[in-house]
């Protein structure tokens, strides 16, 4: 907060097996007397899928934008985005065959800038730790330049209390992505499932269409949701930044012009630990596929802190 003005400035480095993110971010969120809230933000983002379930790349992008949100109810509010990035993408030998065709014919140094827009609809009596409440969202991306593609998104969430202790959500993620004036969808702006994020028990982004080589290439179509059935931590009940559930978790995402088959969904069950820590949410879970098939990369413990790039 800078001086209670109640504008925000900061600054992170976040280190990862597969991103090194620097960023520093700016938000007045009393940009005007109407509600208006303005942010900036410039980042570096160092990505090496080396050592993912994806095929191999890596690529250092450096970009920035301004966003600007507006409340139009108590409850409602629209955003927009407006970016710029410049990226430089490596592939190896070993990489998919669609990656290398899609250096070959685009080449591996992109300029292209980013339109974002999206409404949501929240009731959550929390944002950290729900217990009531639904949140809905559509958002979308369009990008132009060296890189042109667009990205449609919809979650949905929902809480209901059944007991003082218990209560349920319910979630649904979908989302759709293409290219824009004969580009293709560019393979790291495809979507992937798997992890603490989407599908518990299974390795992140290991879901969906494969190489040769059973890599992940992600998809233009994501399917993904689940349910939890949220409780306190016994002995720390008046802990409110402690929280456990059981969940059970769907997923799969699917190629351009694939049919969306349904019966290619993964499920997982298992338990999951919460916790809003003073360096920010953790997560823990312990996750056991229901369906695994042959190919598919398991990951019964996953451990996430913070929140995702």
């Amino acid at each position: 907060n800078a001086f209670g003005t109640g504008k925000y400035l900061s600054a992170n480095v976040n280190f990862g097996s597969v991103n090194t993110v620097y960023s520093l971010s700016y938000l007045d969120p009393y940009y005007t007397v109407d509600g208006v809230s303005r942010g900036f933000d410039v980042y570096k983002r160092e990505t090496d899928a080396s050592n993912l379930a994806v095929g191999p790349y890596v690529m250092d992008a450096t970009g920035g934008g301004v966003k600007f949100g507006y409340p139009i109810s108590e409850t409602g509010s629209v955003d927009f985005g407006l970016g710029i990035e410049s990226a430089k993408l490596s592939v190896f030998a070993n990489s998919p065959l669609q990656y290398i065709d899609f250096v070959n014919q685009f080449g591996g140094e992109y300029v292209y800038g980013n339109l974002t827009a999206g409404l949501a609809r929240d009731t959550r009596d929390s944002v950290l730790q729900p217990r009531a409440g639904t949140l809905q969202r559509i958002g979308s991306e369009f990008a132009g330049g060296d890189l042109s593609y667009y990205r449609l998104s919809y979650v949905h969430s929902w809480y209901t209390p059944l007991s003082r202790d218990l209560s349920l959500l319910l979630r649904g993620d979908l989302g759709y992505a293409d290219g824009l004036g004969g580009k293709p969808l560019p393979f790291f702006k495809a979507y992937f499932a798997g992890g603490p994020d989407s599908v518990r028990g299974y390795r992140p982004f290991s879901l969906g269409p494969r190489d040769i080589f059973g890599n992940a290439i992600g998809g233009n179509v994501k399917v993904t949701g689940g349910s939890e059935l949220l409780f306190p931590l016994p002995g720390a009940d008046r802990d409110q930044s402690l929280r456990l559930s059981a969940f059970v978790d769907f997923g799969q995402v699917y190629a351009q012009d694939a049919k969306i088959d349904l019966g290619e969904l993964r499920f997982s069950s298992g338990v999951a630990l919460s916790w809003l820590s003073p360096f920010g949410p953790l997560r823990l879970s312990i996750g056991v596929p229901l369906n695994a098939r042959d190919g598919d990369q398991i990951q019964r413990i996953q451990f996430s802190f913070g929140t995702g790039f």
